[in-house]
């Protein structure tokens, strides 16, 4: 929840043309959990996915038995053996809910109408009502297979709405931090240091900015899609530019070309149109993570007995 937190905060402020603020962000948070006025007038505005009420049919009959027994939030939470997840389903919307009120406040203080703020409110992340009836199908046995779509949709209207803005933010945001701490594992932290960061496996380096905190290696979440765009490509490069026995530059084009293929796909490889269910089997059978690129039962533990073979 906190990753996507982030991702959110910062693809909105690169990428929303109403680029909401720390103090946006703040005040959407206060206006979600208070259900202020600025909430209501969110809601009212049509900013939300969904009406006061959701009228779906789960939605209805949570809403009659919610009337029928009186249970409020309290026995939601307390009363099913899965109240944590509710809590945590709770506590994602709220904090997804809060960036979009934090987007429509910024879009309304900048002289948008309601309709216009409620729609770039819609877009702060990525608005999931968008697509198509054929991937809306298909996004029952892909997961994220239409938030992908959106993603890649979303970075190509802001691209082609104003590119100056565009490129400005992406470069200040994210690729200025990504050479800095490249650049300082690489040419001016101690050695060991530099070793251990170019260890760090690289899917790690393209989804997080990853630096070393009191002896720990710590994550921090880059936006999904320019993320690698703005960042991860010019690391790659300065890590490129600094390995012994560099190889030449069409190897270093064919990685970045089939990085950013991934990084703007919908899915990140190939193995991402399967099902999830079918997916886990042809992983679990052939003892390969097509996400990391590697092994899920590593070749050294072949050589242990059954009861040692655990990480």
């Amino acid at each position: 929840i906190a990753r996507n937190f982030i991702r959110d905060v910062h693809g909105a402020f690169v990428l929303s043309e109403a680029r909401p603020g720390v103090v946006d962000i703040v005040k959407g948070m206060t206006a979600r959990i208070g259900k202020s006025e600025l909430y209501d007038e969110w809601m009212k505005s049509g900013g939300a996915f969904n009406s006061y009420m959701d009228m779906s049919d789960n939605g209805a009959e949570k809403a009659m038995k919610a009337l029928i027994k009186g249970e409020g939030k309290i026995d939601r939470y307390l009363k099913t053996p899965l109240g944590i997840v509710n809590v945590l389903q709770d506590v994602g919307t709220v904090v997804e809910q809060g960036v979009r009120i934090g987007t429509y406040n910024a879009a309304k203080r900048k002289g948008m109408t309601d309709a216009d703020a409620a729609l770039q409110a819609r877009d702060a992340s990525i608005d999931f009502a968008r697509g198509g009836s054929a991937t809306k199908i298909l996004n029952r046995y892909i997961p994220f297979l239409n938030a992908g779509f959106q993603g890649l949709d979303k970075m190509r209207r802001a691209a082609t709405t104003n590119p100056k803005a565009f490129i400005a933010w992406g470069t200040a945001t994210i690729t200025v931090p990504s050479l800095v701490i490249t650049g300082w594992y690489l040419h001016f932290a101690p050695e060991e240091d530099k070793k251990e960061y170019l260890e760090i496996p690289q899917w790690q380096k393209d989804l997080f900015w990853v630096v070393k905190v009191d002896g720990a290696w710590v994550r921090y979440p880059k936006p999904f899609t320019i993320g690698y765009a703005f960042g991860s490509l010019p690391e790659r490069f300065l890590i490129w530019a600094d390995s012994e026995g560099r190889t030449d530059g069409k190897e270093l084009v064919v990685e970045l070309t089939k990085g950013m293929a991934s990084a703007l796909s919908p899915v990140y490889d190939p193995s991402g149109v399967m099902p999830s269910v079918f997916k886990t089997y042809v992983e679990t059978v052939a003892n390969y993570d097509f996400f990391r690129g590697q092994r899920i039962y590593p070749d050294w533990m072949d050589s242990l007995p059954p009861e040692q073979r655990k990480s």
